[in-house]
């Protein structure tokens, strides 16, 4: 049963943002997702990489929400399922299931993609499932296709990384190692498209630098060509560990430009990525006064409107 949430109630399931603290606003306690709640999930995130094709190896239950996701972006093409039941546990033979059921997946396809996001989930760690195998079983049977190890296991959101986290880093695993080139550098692990006025691309523009995401790659082959950038930008500290990989794995620095609604924050930021550039950051004040002059009208607008904001809302 949904019960209103009381904002006189005193509970800890809920804060004022005058009260949160960060990192962690709310009290770490037995936590819900509500599934309707409309922010981008692990499955619209894998749909970011060109020429790629999801498979989950779920539960029926658990593949409600990504199949629907699917169909909500209008990707039913790129998206496949194997179901697991009950036999598949009991009978010891997890292993065999997805394989052939990837196997049956591709020879289906009216494609042949050339990467494959194979998610499992939570059972497949339970019953501690040979994946290591799995994964070098097709990469043998299919040498021409890139397949990663994606993971839907919200019951491990408190044990090491958390789904988020591992998608904004497994969505890069799959780049093939090239030489690095020091005017190229990426925004990363962003599931929305950065805005082209943004004061970064004016800043990378007059430094003779290509700043690029994942948005703007149109083929699987520009999508590799991010592996030569020198540099990842980060926003979402659910970033930090996939660009510390890139930064083990591929050589690439990264810097952390958390997003903030703070002028001076902001201006921090932009300081220290004007510093990496090598160039001077211009004024703009002018900018702050429009924006407080916007605050201003929106608080006339909202006047005592109670808003609630979750863990998806940066």
């Amino acid at each position: 049963m949904l019960k209103k949430i009381d904002l006189k109630s005193g509970s800890i399931a809920q804060t004022t943002f005058g009260e949160a603290e960060y990192p962690a606003p709310f009290a770490h306690t037995l936590e819900y997702s509500a599934a309707s709640r409309g922010p981008w999930n692990i499955a619209h995130t894998g749909m970011l990489i060109p020429g790629a094709h999801e498979i989950f190896v779920c539960a029926q239950g658990c593949l409600r929400g990504v199949v629907l996701t699917a169909a909500e972006m209008g990707k039913q093409d790129r998206f496949s399922s194997i179901f697991v039941q009950e036999d598949s546990v009991l009978n010891g033979n997890m292993e065999d299931l997805i394989i052939d059921g990837v196997t049956d997946i591709l020879s289906k396809l009216h494609y042949t993609p050339r990467a494959v996001l194979l998610y499992t989930s939570c059972i497949h760690h339970f019953i501690n499932c040979d994946l290591t195998y799995v994964y070098s079983t097709l990469r043998k049977k299919f040498p021409a296709i890139d397949f990663i190890d994606c993971y839907m296991t919200p019951t491990m959101r408190k044990s090491g990384l958390t789904p988020d986290e591992l998608i904004a880093k497994q969505m890069y695993a799959l780049w093939h190692k090239r030489e690095l080139k020091q005017k190229h550098i990426n925004l990363i692990a962003n599931n929305i498209q950065t805005d082209k006025e943004c004061e970064l691309y004016d800043l990378a523009q007059n430094g003779g630098f290509l700043l690029r995401e994942i948005h703007d790659c149109q083929s699987y082959d520009e999508y590799q060509e991010m592996a030569a950038a020198s540099l990842n930008i980060v926003f979402r500290r659910a970033a930090l560990p996939g660009a510390e990989y890139l930064k083990q794995t591929y050589g690439q620095k990264y810097l952390y430009l958390p997003t903030s609604y703070n002028y001076t924050e902001m201006l921090d930021t932009l300081h220290v990525f004007a510093d990496y550039l090598g160039v001077k950051l211009p004024d703009y004040s002018h900018y702050q006064a429009l924006i407080s002059e916007k605050l201003g009208e929106l608080k006339t607008l909202i006047a005592d409107t109670p808003i609630m904001v979750d863990y998806t809302f940066s």
